[in-house]
């Protein structure tokens, strides 16, 4: 099975030749795996300085609070700032401070995989190989370290078991949630300012055609800004099911049931993370990465792992990651890379759906161009 990053390599590198950079290199780097501990790798940290910059793709600040925690916790006296907005600003954001040669950051692990082969052709990225770098599924890293995947994200059924007791009522497949029952009742993310929501429309259109669209805004459902506020409004009770979220594999008391779908399209990708040449903190940022793979850590995520010796939870029939005909992981970032097809399905939909509305959760204008602390508050859901 062929390498995401090479495809999107090839796919992205036309758009690298006419974007130069000041932090522009011409050879990789060819790197060893990392053969400290993860002990020694801290004790360089601290003697660094012992601060953290991460640039984390998500929705909210506070929502990677309790990996922040672990890492902390494990880790003391690592002044850790894990910046949250959505990927595709946080890329604006890094384009940025790479064109102004002011990078500020030091880790970024985002969404948006279609742009990590462009910028380690622009030669910004630090080549690094955590420990245990050799246990990640080649699909989801570049052979000379460049970038990884650090976990599997999942966007597919959230289900409120209250409100749903019935698991013969639950809805699991895309025309499910078409059912008079459901009208007026759901909630889910605006897919034309989420492209991995956008993908999965866009293959349940190709599965059922336009039809499903002008079907589904018939139920007159609830449209909303960030894949997070879909799934806590489902948790509060608010709504009985989204499809457009993430949930943990096994839910924990109180949270919706996480369900994929037999045989309509559900969306997993590689979340992506690489170092950025320009930080100031380069062992803190091996640490990280490091810590983000070892195994005991890969073994108790919500999701699935990038590991290929950490299987997917018993009790609940998952399988291997790409064992899914319907969820391919590598789907996301070919789709991505097509820009042209990613914004011509976009304009579509978008005139199905409507424009988006609503300010955007993370914060992002508040945030700027340069962030080094995490915001003391943001939007309450």
């Amino acid at each position: 099975m062929s390498s995401i990053f090479s495809i999107l390599f090839l796919l992205s590198v036309s758009f690298c030749l006419g974007h130069a950079t000041p932090l522009q290199v011409s050879a990789a780097e060819n790197v060893e795996q990392e053969t400290r501990s993860l002990d020694e790798i801290y004790e360089a940290a601290l003697r660094e300085g012992g601060k953290l910059i991460v640039y984390a793709g998500g929705d909210y600040h506070g929502q990677y609070s309790s990996t922040k925690d672990k890492f902390q916790l494990r880790f003391p006296g690592i002044d850790f700032q894990m910046i949250v907005d959505f990927s595709k600003f946080h890329d604006a954001r890094i384009d940025h401070q790479i064109d102004t040669d002011t990078i500020v950051f030091d880790v970024a692990h985002l969404q948006t995989v279609q742009n990590y082969p462009r910028w380690k052709e622009l030669g910004v990225l630090l080549n690094y190989k955590p420990i245990d770098f050799d246990r990640v599924y080649d699909q989801f890293k570049d052979p000379d370290g460049a970038y990884y995947g650090i976990l599997i994200n999942c966007f597919s059924n959230n289900i409120n078991t209250v409100l749903l007791p019935d698991n013969t009522t639950w809805p699991i497949e895309a025309r499910d949630y078409l059912r008079p029952e459901f009208k007026n009742k759901l909630i889910a993310t605006y897919p034309n300012d989420d492209d991995a929501v956008l993908y999965l429309f866009k293959q349940i259109v190709e599965k059922y055609g336009f039809e499903y669209l002008y079907n589904f805004k018939a139920q007159e459902p609830v449209f909303a800004r960030g894949t997070h506020v879909g799934y806590k409004a489902v948790a509060d009770g608010k709504f009985p099911a989204t499809f457009t979220s993430a949930g943990p594999l096994i839910a924990y008391p109180g949270a919706p049931r996480f369900v994929l779908p037999k045989n309509d399209p559900f969306v997993m990708w590689p979340q992506t993370a690489a170092i950025f040449k320009g930080t100031k903190n380069p062992e803190a940022a091996k640490l990280y990465l490091s810590w983000s793979l070892d195994k005991a850590v890969q073994e108790n995520l919500y999701s699935f792992s990038v590991r290929d010796d950490v299987p997917p939870p018993v009790g609940y029939g998952y399988r291997n990651v790409f064992d899914y005909p319907n969820g391919d992981p590598l789907g996301l970032g070919r789709f991505m890379a097509n820009r042209a097809q990613v914004e011509t399905f976009k304009s579509q939909i978008g005139l199905v759906f409507g424009e988006v509305q609503g300010e955007n959760p993370a914060g992002s204008t508040r945030l700027g161009l340069y962030p080094t602390t995490e915001p003391e508050s943001m939007i309450v859901f």
